[in-house]
C-alpha cells in the first residue's frame, strides 16, 4: 500500500503511448494505444492527477484514461459495456488499476477464477497489465523483507501462475 502503484502505472501508460522509453529504460518501437482503468482513487481526486500530467508532460492523444469506482468485472453489464469499449478503441494495452477495486468477490474464494476468465476473455489480441496488491511482507532475522515471489501475491493461488510476468515494487 501506499508505495506508488498508481502513480507507477500512470507514468507507464503515459510513457508506452508516447513510444518513449518505459521508465527511461526500456525502449518502445512505436508509440502504443493505451486504455488505463482506474478504480481505486475517487475519479475528482484522479483527474486533478491526471491533469497535472497532462499539464507537465502534454498530451497523450494514444491514451485513454476512465476512473470509475463502482466499475465490477463480476457484473455481466458493465463488462459488456467494458469489452465494447475495447473494441472501438483497439488498444495495444489495457490496464487496471487495481485488480480488487474490479470485483465484489472474496480474494481468497474460487470465485477468483470466473474473475481471471472474464478479464482473458477481454480480448485476445490487447495485452493486460493488471496491478494487484502482495501479502504483507515478512522478514528474515535481520529485519530485511524476504521475496517470495509469485507466492507473495495476496489472493487465490489462481493467481500465482495465471499472469505471464510479474513485476514486484517493495519498498
Amino acid at each position: 500500500e501506499k508505495i506508488g502503484k498508481s502513480f507507477l502505472s500512470l507514468q507507464a501508460a503515459w510513457e508506452l503511448a508516447q513510444g518513449t522509453p518505459l521508465f527511461g529504460v526500456f525502449p518502445v518501437p512505436a508509440p502504443l494505444k493505451v486504455m488505463l482503468m482506474q478504480f481505486e482513487i475517487a475519479p475528482s481526486s484522479f483527474k486533478r492527477r491526471y491533469k497535472m500530467y497532462l499539464d507537465a508532460l502534454g498530451s497523450a492523444p494514444n491514451l485513454l484514461v476512465a476512473s470509475d469506482r463502482d466499475f465490477r468485472i463480476d457484473n455481466d453489464d458493465q463488462l459488456d459495456a467494458l469489452t465494447a469499449s475495447i473494441a472501438e478503441h483497439n488498444p495495444d494495452l489495457l490496464i487496471f488499476d487495481p485488480m480488487y477495486y474490479m470485483h465484489d468477490q472474496p480474494e481468497n474464494s474460487d470465485a477468483t477464477k470466473e474473475l481471471c476468465r472474464r478479464i482473458d476473455s477481454l480480448t485476445p489480441w490487447t495485452s493486460i497489465w493488471i496491478l494487484h496488491h502482495m501479502s504483507k511482507p515478512i522478514t528474515d532475522s535481520g529485519g530485511r523483507v524476504v521475496s517470495r515471489g509469485r507466492s507473495d501475491i495476496r489472493g487465490h493461488s489462481i493467481l500465482i501462475g495465471w499472469p505471464d510476468g510479474i513485476i514486484e515494487i517493495r519498498p
